[in-house]
């Protein structure tokens, strides 16, 4: 024991298992078995001021003014100093289990672990209680497309006037509306819209687009929708070998833009170049018989 301590309680010793004196919460504790302050089938530790503090039943250790508060103090696995813990201070959650009242209708928390400390609870005037978990979530949640409650109650009967009805019967806010991401799943949000000058608008979904991404070889309308990269053809543009268009400036750059070559197979090598048997493609005459298929048909490797 703490030898200024030594005066006040005698070390227990021989029979007893247990005999050392520790801290906790800045009070000397003397952990004690059969002596006075034992009670039923474990010890008590006792405080050096007279009252009782816990002794965890698996792990020994002592401890004051935390039992019964809803968190484990006892550790490893020793839930002793959360059992039988239902007073007037307590709530009884729905699997039996006792947290401090204090935590029941905290509107935020699952203290019970099936929300049963919040089912029951009235939620104030700006607030929504969620169907399933009891939770009370602030009305500016409710049909903001995210589910708040977990169980999707925030986001049910959301078509209001400040709502829009998608093709697939769900809901979002009318600011989601022709902003021109698909926001409902299935473009019906945008499928509708009016474009603005300098806009393209996509056969299919409906999206806009800036004109500058017509026919430039990508497909911006996205989702199979290709309608953008259709009827591309003018005077400022090649026609690949399957009928697409790309930009003239990417004909003859040594790179199979159309997919398939045929916007460089007739294009003419410089004199320091070669040009492959299948694709047409150029490389420079160093590239030949050094043992790699450049050209990607071998051509470059024969003879």
């Amino acid at each position: 024991c703490d030898s200024k301590n030594v005066s006040k309680h005698q070390c227990l010793s021989g029979d007893v298992t247990h005999s050392s004196c520790s801290s906790a919460g800045h009070e000397q504790l003397l952990q004690a078995a059969a002596a006075p302050g034992s009670r039923g089938n474990h010890s008590f530790c006792m405080r050096t001021s007279g009252s009782d503090s816990f002794k965890c039943y698996n792990t020994g250790n002592c401890i004051i003014q935390g039992r019964c508060n809803g968190y484990n103090q006892c550790g490893d696995d020793d839930d002793s100093d959360e059992r039988d813990c239902c007073t007037g201070d307590h709530f009884v959650c729905g699997d039996g289990r006792c947290i401090h009242k204090r935590h029941e209708c905290d509107r935020w928390h699952n203290n019970c672990g099936d929300w049963s400390d919040e089912k029951h609870c009235v939620c104030r005037s700006d607030q929504f209680k969620c169907a399933n978990s009891g939770r009370c979530i602030i009305e500016t949640w409710l049909c903001n497309g995210d589910n708040d409650c977990g169980d999707t109650s925030d986001e049910r009967d959301c078509c209001t006037g400040d709502h829009f009805v998608c093709g697939n019967g769900s809901c979002i806010h009318k600011r989601w509306e022709c902003d021109g991401g698909n926001n409902c799943g299935d473009w019906s949000d945008e499928k509708h819209c009016v474009c603005r000058a300098g806009q393209f608008k996509c056969a299919n979904s409906g999206r806009c687009i800036i004109e500058t991404w017509l026919c430039n070889g990508r497909n911006n309308c996205g989702d199979g929708d290709d309608s953008d990269e259709r009827d591309c053809c003018t005077g400022h543009h090649f026609v690949c070998g399957d009928g697409r268009c790309i930009p003239k400036r990417w004909e003859c750059d040594g790179r199979h833009n159309c997919g398939d070559w045929s916007d460089e197979k007739h294009c003419v090598c410089r004199s320091d170049q070669f040009k492959c048997a299948n694709s047409g493609r150029c490389i420079i005459e160093t590239w030949l018989c050094n043992g790699d298929n450049d050209c990607g048909d071998t051509s470059d490797e024969r003879d």
